[in-house]
């Protein structure tokens, strides 16, 4: 929802044409939208793994490099139909 939102914003204020106008390719664009968003889901997946471990006690058993690659599969599927 939010990267269509942002989209939507970029064209409403002319960003997007002047983007394009300036010689930009629509997939250099795309790639920058997927990659601030997957960013920004990295860090939230960090700050709520944090939450759990430190202030409720969660152990995590198993590879924390498993719960990160499963997030970043789950959220890319997210992305892809705009529920971000």
């Amino acid at each position: 929802m939010a990267a269509s939102i942002t989209i939507i914003f970029d064209k409403r204020t002319g960003t997007l044409e002047r983007t394009m106008v300036a010689g930009v390719n629509s997939y250099h664009i795309l790639a920058g939208f997927v990659l601030s968003e997957s960013l920004l889901m990295l860090f939230g997946l960090s700050v709520s793994l944090g939450v759990a471990v430190i202030v409720f006690k969660i152990e995590i058993i198993g590879s924390l490099f498993l719960v990160f690659l499963l997030n970043i599969i789950i959220g890319v599927c997210g992305l892809s139909v705009g529920k971000s």
